[in-house]
């Protein structure tokens, strides 16, 4: 019997402070591996072994990490160094609270649901997040790559702001009346850092309240019972609100069982946001896609029809754990707190994407600055949607009406990022520390793109801003030149619809926004 790694090698270094480790254990059956950094002395962390394999995230220190794999009495260790990314742009982790509110996040009884707990829950998943997409670029023959958190002493910062508004101000506001609320109030606040930070930010104000004697039937109904809810991103802001941010684990030790919480939803008392699923697990695994998702669009990303710019992103849980079969395991017996035996069998559904998205039609990668206004200023300019120098932000795709209670949606879609997804991500300047004299515009003639650096991806979009297609030019200087008239399944669209929308991006993240209408470009 030996432990061996399969995804990372003896003295790696790594840009991430919060890897996923695969392994197996040859001739293992279902038991557990304890894991430890030894050269940070922290806690242990047990994780499933499920039929020889397993998966585990190991928080690693600055420099070098000696991390110590223990299976009954065989050990090995892996060596990695870790360097932070030290970009001048990078992303910040907010938690808003009301002027008149202490800032707690709904939850059921027994869970912890201060502020403190929250900026620990929200510090995690946003290492989980960093680390997804530094490993999913790969999947697409890329280097590694991913957005810089802002870190201090090897932590993710998370900053509580307290907003100008009071409960009763917000409650009168709509998804996109609060973005927008919200993208004036923090980029007029000290948070801001000039154009180099964008915000992930979550609402702690977000309340369920089922005033009615019968659950809700579907996910519109889950949504009208509930006050200050927003999953909106773009330009320099995601927002996201905290309604089941009660099932997100707060410490590394709880990762584990949270991903096998099969405790149901009580919809009478809590909201549901979890695909028609039902499950605890299925509620923190759709939030954390989630918040991927929206800060995907603030990265200048679209949607698409799969993966996490669609609805893959309530899949994200699969990226972490080994199969689906996780849930009954033998450790989830032993170690989640709230352990229950399935009483239903699962089934695999259609799964429906619906879109009702806005296109940004801005290029701009960050939030202006604003005047203080008051309140009704603020709400005048959002339904004008004058906000980021015409910046909106993308609305998440709703999942589909499935009011049954015996076939639950356990698989929508997968979570990995779209080739387009990917070349975007990958040469955008939140990825890389562009030095900021190479900043330039890329030019547009006609249907001839420019650019001294390089043309390095085009991506297509329909009238919703979902990808169609895209073109991609990975040769060492990219393209200096592009034609969209000579990409050929452009004639098949125009077939289909007037106008579409076009994102390019050259070699050093300069990136441009247009749309192309068909009744005035020759095919």
């Amino acid at each position: 019997m030996a432990i061996k790694i399969t995804n990372y090698f003896n003295k790696d270094i790594l840009n991430i402070s919060l890897p996923l480790i695969t392994g197996e254990i040859l001739a293992a059956k279902d038991s557990e591996i304890i894991v430890q950094n030894e050269t940070s002395s922290g806690d242990f962390t047990l994780w499933p072994v499920m039929n020889g394999k397993f998966k585990v995230l190991v928080k690693l220190q600055s420099g070098e990490n000696k991390i110590k794999f223990q299976h009954k009495n065989v050990s090995s260790v892996l060596n990695l160094s870790y360097r932070p990314l030290n970009f001048k742009r990078f992303v910040r982790l907010i938690y808003i609270k009301c002027i008149d509110d202490d800032g707690t996040f709904q939850a059921p009884l027994g869970e912890n649901n201060s502020i403190d707990s929250a900026c620990k829950r929200l510090s995690l998943a946003a290492q989980m997040l960093q680390s997804f997409t530094y490993d999913k670029l790969k999947e697409h023959r890329l280097n590694a790559k991913t957005f810089c958190l802002e870190e201090e002493n090897d932590e993710v910062l998370c900053h509580v702001f307290t907003s100008s508004l009071t409960l009763k101000e917000v409650y009168i506001l709509n998804e996109e009346q609060l973005w927008s609320h919200f993208a004036v109030e923090l980029m007029n606040s000290k948070l801001r850092v000039g154009n180099s930070c964008k915000f992930l930010a979550f609402l702690s104000f977000t309340r369920y309240n089922n005033n009615s004697n019968v659950p809700p039937r579907n996910h519109r109904e889950v949504l009208s019972k509930t006050k200050g809810q927003v999953a909106l991103g773009g330009g320099g802001l995601a927002l996201f609100g905290s309604g089941c941010l009660h099932t997100w684990p707060e410490t590394l030790q709880e990762v584990p069982w949270r991903f096998g919480d099969k405790r149901k939803i009580d919809r009478m008392n809590l909201m549901d946001d979890s695909a028609n699923r039902g499950w605890y697990w299925a509620c923190y695994s759709t939030g954390l896609g989630a918040a991927l998702h929206e800060l995907g669009h603030t990265f200048d990303l679209g949607h698409t029809t799969g993966g996490i710019m669609g609805r893959g992103f309530d899949d994200i849980h699969k990226y972490f754990i080994v199969d689906m079969f996780y849930h009954d395991h033998i450790f989830q017996k032993e170690h989640n707190p709230y352990y229950q035996q399935s009483s239903i069998q699962t089934y695999t559904v259609p799964f429906c994407v619906t879109s009702s998205s806005w296109d940004p039609t801005s290029s701009e990668n960050s939030l202006p600055t604003y005047k203080e206004k008051d309140l009704a200023l603020h709400i005048e300019k959002s339904i004008k949607n004058d906000i980021c120098n015409n910046e909106v932000p993308w609305r998440v795709p709703n999942p589909p009406d499935n009011s049954s209670e015996d076939k639950l949606a356990v698989h929508v879609g997968g979570a990995y990022w779209t080739r387009s997804s990917a070349l975007i991500l990958y040469f955008h300047k939140w990825f890389n520390d562009t030095d900021s004299q190479n900043e330039a515009s890329i030019l547009l003639e006609g249907t001839l793109l420019s650019s001294s650096f390089g043309i390095k991806v085009v991506e297509f979009r329909d009238h919703e801003g979902t990808s169609i297609d895209h073109l991609e030019y990975l040769e060492t200087d990219g393209k200096k030149l592009v034609d969209l008239t000579e990409f050929t399944a452009l004639k098949n669209v125009s077939s289909n619809c007037k106008e579409i929308s076009f994102i390019a991006e050259d070699s050093v993240g300069n990136i441009i926004k247009a749309k192309l209408d068909f009744e005035n470009v020759s095919l």
